[in-house]
């Protein structure tokens, strides 16, 4: 995504620029906007009504039979990143504003759509509609509605991030802007995120659909690898014991990831389930 298509996402969704953003934004865009007459008509216009430089013109008419009509595209591309890098302050100044705003909007809908959920999940069918209680039928409806909202605010969100300097491309930075673990199993979480009904799925793990301050943003960690596949020694989730303080499960987990000594702590993990 471009910085340009970040900024006009924010703005779409409510956002605003700080002032001095939003000048050099208005000025750039009138810029962009400005039709541009070719100098071969305005050295002949120039020539009929004896007004103008002619000499001038003739230079730029000549200039513009040397380039490509597209040179005044690349130009403003290279014209564009220049300004970005000139005033990403500025930028990371309105993602921030944007970000706040939406992480206040996103936390409020996430705890209705919750709310509705818990009555109803709103991935059933809807056909469980016909002859259910108003209640029942509100709460679906809400959270079908909540649902889009959520969307709309992750997409917002996502945006207002990458102006501040944030990379959300990969799943578990896209996860820790939405997401608080809160206990919940880190590779069910993980799971849930790529579900049909993605928020439904996350709320059934336990975990809370929650965007964070973003000086506490941090991405979701990606689960370790399961260790073995069954038979001697039986598989081992180290995602099963994260939590846990127990100094058996500390070095159980640290030694599934090591091959030399994982078989010993798998086989001795495996009776202390038992």
């Amino acid at each position: 995504m471009s910085i340009q298509a970040d900024i006009q996402t924010i703005q779409n969704n409510g956002a605003t620029l700080t002032k001095r953003h939003e000048e050099i934004e208005e000025r750039w865009n009138a810029y962009v906007a400005t039709e541009r007459v070719p100098a071969s008509v305005r050295l002949a216009e120039a020539v009929v009504s004896g007004e103008g430089d002619i000499a001038l013109l003739e230079e730029l008419a000549i200039a513009e039979t040397q380039y490509p009509a597209s040179i005044r595209g690349a130009a403003l591309i290279r014209a564009r990143q220049v300004i970005d890098i000139k005033i990403a302050a500025e930028v990371k100044i309105s993602g921030r504003d944007a970000y706040e705003k939406f992480q206040a909007e996103f936390n409020a809908a996430a705890i209705k759509f919750d709310e509705a959920a818990s009555i109803q999940s709103p991935a059933a069918d809807g056909a469980i509609l016909v002859g259910a209680s108003q209640k029942i039928q509100k709460a679906w409806m809400d959270g079908n509605a909540l649902t889009l909202e959520l969307n709309r605010l992750f997409g917002a969100l996502q945006a207002a991030a990458r102006l501040t300097g944030i990379h959300v491309t990969p799943q578990s930075a896209q996860m820790g802007l939405v997401i608080d673990r809160n206990g919940a199993h880190r590779r069910k979480v993980w799971t849930a995120w790529t579900d049909e009904h993605r928020w439904v799925a996350i709320l059934a793990t336990g975990a809370t659909i929650q965007a964070p301050n973003l000086d506490d943003y941090q991405p979701f960690r990606e689960p370790a690898p399961i260790v073995g596949s069954g038979g001697s020694p039986a598989h081992f989730d180290p995602e099963d014991y994260e939590d846990s303080d127990d100094p058996r499960h500390i070095a159980a987990v640290a030694a599934s990831k090591r091959t030399d000594t994982f078989a010993p702590y798998a086989m001795a993990m495996q009776e202390l389930a038992n």
